[in-house]
C-alpha cells in the first residue's frame, strides 16, 4: 500500500530581528516573541498563502500532493520558484518596537531580516546614561523616525551608540557598554549624526531604508556631524548642550 504525503514549497521567509543599539547595523533574534499586527501592502500571487508569526512570515504555495513516499532525491529537485517581492508594514502589539515599512524580495533559499528599533517607552537606559533629543526640520515639523547616531573614541577604540526617534522627533539614546571614565578624564567628546528623511516628517511608520546621511544644525551652521561633550552616568539633554532641538536641513 502506497503512502501518501503533501509538500507545502515556500517561496521565502522573513525573520523580524532587534537591530543593534551600537549602531553597527547589526541585529539579534528578537526576544520574547512579541505578538505582532502586520499588513501587507502588495498583492501576493493567486494561490499563496502568508502565514504570520511573532518571528516572521512565511509564504506558501499551493500543495504538492505525492501519491507515495517522495524520497529525498524528489525533495532536493529545485521548484523554480520566482523571486517574490512582498511589502507591508509591521506594528509589535506591544508598542516595545517602532512600526516600520519593509519591501523585501523573497527567495526559498535565504532568508530575509528585517531589524526593528527599540521604542522610547521600550528603551532602558542603565548606569551609564543616556542622551536625550528633540529632533526638528527647518520646516518645524518633526524630524519624525530619524535614527541618531553617537561615537566616541576609548583607548583607540571607537564604540557606537544609536536611536531612533518617535514620531514626534523624540529620541532616547542609551549610553550601553559605555566604559567608565579613566582617571582624570571627566567627560567624553562624541561625534553626532543624523540619518533622516524629510518625506516621513508625520508618517504613521518608519521607513528605515529611505533614511539617508542628514546635514543638521545644533545652534550653529548645518553639517553632516557635530561634536558634543557628554558626561558618562548622567542624562544629557538638548538644553543641557545649549540647545532646545536638533535642526535638520531639509533641502
Amino acid at each position: 500500500m502506497s503512502a501518501e504525503a503533501v509538500r507545502v514549497p515556500s517561496a521565502g521567509a522573513i525573520f523580524w530581528t532587534e537591530a543593534a543599539r551600537d549602531g553597527s547595523g547589526a541585529s539579534t533574534a528578537l526576544g520574547g516573541a512579541p505578538a505582532m499586527d502586520v499588513t501587507l501592502t502588495t498583492p501576493v500571487p493567486a494561490g499563496t498563502q502568508v502565514a504570520l508569526g511573532s518571528r516572521g512570515l512565511a509564504v506558501l504555495l499551493r500543495p504538492i500532493a505525492y501519491d507515495h513516499a517522495p524520497t529525498p532525491a524528489e525533495l532536493g529537485v529545485p521548484l523554480g520558484i520566482p523571486p517574490l517581492t512582498i511589502a507591508g508594514v509591521v506594528r509589535t502589539v506591544d508598542g516595545r518596537f517602532h512600526p516600520r515599512r519593509f519591501r523585501e524580495t523573497l527567495s526559498p533559499a535565504t532568508p530575509n531580516y528585517v531589524p526593528l528599533r527599540r521604542s522610547l517607552q521600550a528603551t532602558t537606559v542603565g548606569e551609564a546614561g543616556a542622551v536625550i533629543l528633540t529632533l526638528r526640520w527647518d520646516t518645524g515639523a518633526p524630524a519624525s523616525w530619524s535614527v541618531v547616531l553617537l561615537s566616541c573614541v576609548r583607548n583607540g577604540v571607537t564604540l557606537g551608540f544609536c536611536g531612533q526617534a518617535d514620531r514626534h522627533g523624540d529620541v532616547i539614546i542609551p549610553l550601553t557598554a559605555l566604559p567608565p571614565l579613566a582617571p582624570g578624564q571627566g567627560n567624553d567628546s562624541m561625534i553626532v549624526r543624523v540619518n533622516a528623511d524629510f518625506a516621513q516628517a508625520g508618517a504613521d511608520a518608519a521607513d528605515p531604508d529611505a533614511l539617508a546621511a542628514a546635514s543638521f544644525s545644533t545652534g550653529a551652521g548645518f553639517a553632516s556631524q557635530h561634536s558634543v561633550t557628554i558626561v558618562r552616568g548622567t542624562i544629557t539633554k538638548g538644553r543641557d548642550l545649549g540647545f532646545a532641538a536638533v535642526t535638520l536641513q531639509s533641502h
